[in-house]
């Protein structure tokens, strides 16, 4: 076990400064189109799970896009969902195929490996995926939303267990809906209604945090990340309005926020803003030098934040 410690200073915010961003006008999309997911290689390109896997450079340039999408077919995309990479530069995506197997491997170079996990219910299959990670022995920890649980495969995706069970327990999943593992394998989870968990690697409960607070407070939670300290990032929304978005929680200054930064054991560390007008996280990410990675969109753009906490 790594000891993971946080010191929470009274009155003290996280400070970040955005260190790169990069965007495509939505009255003028090149190469986004919706994207979802996002993951950064060790050499600090980004990928981009959109219609295609999308590589950027680490300085935010176009560099390709990979994956057939010739349908329902074995090895090529048919709506792409979640994209992740490896210890050894292994690229893995999943998408919504109906009949051939939806988690796909692909090697640095976008060339397809193998495929596994078909459709269904038993142990190893799945529905719709969201979150994707790996552990300290390459082993992949992949969520599903549909059938409430956690299923984990060895590198060559081999099913190994899964676990994780639908329920208002604290032990269960109260509408799963990411994932994030730690440098000690423990599993970090956000529940849309409310609470993350911290699970060991076989899935037992550990403890709670980031409790539903209705109504802007947090709610809605949709994405986790885990830095190399062992901070933990959460993104959540506040209450749903009329207008079918949500009244975003505010921070002390009045600044409507939704990242929010804990310790490892789950106490709240500080609000996270990111710059610009009201850019709203679709998927956030750590890179290989510790920075938040955020893939955002308001209604102007679709882009890009990098953020370096400040010391």
């Amino acid at each position: 076990k790594i000891n993971i410690a946080t010191v929470l200073y009274n009155d003290r915010k996280s400070n970040y400064k955005t260190v790169l961003n990069f965007n495509e006008k939505i009255d003028n999309l090149k190469n986004f189109k919706s994207p979802l997911s996002i993951a950064v290689e060790k050499n600090g390109k980004f990928l981009i799970a959109d219609n295609k896997i999308l590589r950027f450079s680490p300085d935010g340039k176009f560099e390709a896009s990979f994956g057939e999408q010739e349908g329902d077919i074995i090895g090529h995309l048919d709506g792409l969902l979640n994209v992740a990479t490896d210890k050894n530069g292994k690229i893995f995506a999943s998408d919504q195929k109906i009949t051939p197997p939806h988690i796909m491997a692909f090697n640095e170079e976008g060339k397809h490996l193998y495929s596994f996990s078909h459709k269904g219910y038993h142990p190893g299959m799945g529905f719709i995926t969201r979150g994707m990670a790996f552990d300290s022995g390459n082993r992949l920890y992949i969520g599903d939303i549909d059938l409430q649980r956690i299923t984990v495969f060895d590198n060559a995706g081999n099913y190994q267990y899964h676990f994780g069970t639908p329920g208002n327990r604290a032990i269960d999943f109260n509408g799963y809906y990411d994932l994030a593992l730690d440098q000690n394998n423990d599993v970090f989870v956000a529940n849309y209604f409310g609470r993350c968990q911290k699970l060991d690697a076989k899935g037992h409960y550990i403890s709670s945090f980031a409790n539903a607070d209705p109504p802007s407070g947090i709610m809605y939670t949709t994405n986790v990340a885990v830095d190399a300290n062992g901070n933990v990032y959460v993104v959540a929304f506040g209450e749903k309005d009329k207008n079918g978005g949500f009244t975003l929680a505010k921070d002390a200054s009045g600044k409507k926020v939704n990242i929010f930064k804990y310790n490892n054991n789950g106490d709240f560390i500080s609000t996270i803003t990111l710059s610009g007008a009201e850019k709203i996280p679709i998927c956030l990410t750590i890179d290989d030098q510790n920075r938040l990675v955020v893939l955002y969109k308001n209604t102007r753009e679709i882009g890009v934040e990098v953020l370096k906490e400040q010391p």
